[in-house]
């Protein structure tokens, strides 16, 4: 290469210019020069693989968000509801605002919540995702990803939570975990679950509640005239084995809510009637829990 030049200075301006374009140019362009050639296997438009972290764990098992409920699996404890509600995070990864989404493992059963386009640091999604939660699973694993158009999937956050004993009692619980991530341990931002648990011999009434109502939304007018907000009269059936015609089905009967539950729920959802509340309460033929679970979808 030293040779060639030196060799190229010994010669006149057009000379040198002719002799270093025979040089680059060697021959005419092909018509497809800079455009960009397909792939030869397809890839879907949407999300990509995400970007894995050194070090890290991540999630490789494929997220579906059809759960199936099987109430005659000796392993199956119940039914846990997480709601994504937000997200606060600490920074803005890249030059545009982010449009994160989170996926949540529970077992081996894995979903997604909605991209919040333009989310940035504060995402919204008010996210309810029902897993089937079998015996020996103590914990939840959740991961806050940022989706992009034209490269993989940047993941941004996650975190590792213990189910409460306290939802062992169906209670539900309303909290705010710490995130990991690139700013350090706990130093990621923060996220909202609501957490709750139905168990298993629930999930089984219910069950045979709903093969005997269609699953229907309906306006009901309560003293004073004004119209509620539609609820599901019925729940949606769950997987499991139907019971044959001639096996007689127990009665359900409606529990009456208390006052102290009418007040929590009123103090969870400001924004919504006692009224409404109370009809929430009695479509769930007095569940609180299910009642909390109609009025997050409502409030969403």
């Amino acid at each position: 290469m030293a040779s060639c030049a030196a060799n190229t200075l010994n010669l006149s301006p057009e000379a040198r210019h002719k002799a270093w374009r025979e040089r680059i140019l060697l021959g005419p362009l092909q018509g497809d020069f800079l455009q960009l050639r397909p792939s030869s296997v397809s890839q879907p438009v949407g999300r990509q693989t995400p970007v894995p972290v050194a070090g890290i764990p991540m999630v490789h098992a494929p997220v579906t968000n059809t759960v199936n409920f099987e109430t005659n699996n000796p392993n199956m404890r119940g039914r846990l509801s997480v709601t994504v509600v937000e997200a606060k995070l600490t920074k803005n990864y890249g030059v545009s605002r982010m449009d994160p989404y989170c996926r949540v493992r529970v077992g081996h059963s894995i979903a997604e919540t909605p991209t919040h386009h333009n989310g940035a640091k504060s995402p919204r999604w008010n996210k309810t995702i029902y897993f089937p939660l079998l015996r020996g699973v103590t914990s939840l694993y959740l991961e806050i990803f940022d989706e992009r158009s034209f490269t993989s999937d940047s993941r941004i956050a996650w975190t590792h939570i213990s189910i409460p004993k306290a939802a062992d009692n169906e209670e539900i619980i309303d909290d705010w975990y710490a995130l990991n991530g690139h700013q350090g341990d706990t130093k990621e931002g923060m996220v909202n679950l609501v957490l709750s648990f139905t168990d298993v011999k629930h999930l089984e009434n219910r069950r045979v509640v709903a093969q005997q109502q269609p699953f229907t939304m309906s306006h009901n007018v309560f003293p004073g005239g004004h119209p509620s907000s539609p609820y599901f009269t019925s729940i949606p059936p769950l997987g499991g084995a139907v019971p044959r015609a001639n096996q007689q089905i127990p009665p359900t009967l409606q529990r009456q809510p208390t006052e102290e539950e009418v007040q929590s729920l009123s103090d969870m959802f400001p924004t919504i009637g006692n009224d409404v509340i109370l009809g929430v309460l009695h479509a769930n033929h007095g569940d609180p829990h299910a009642a909390a679970n109609s009025l997050l979808s409502m409030n969403s």
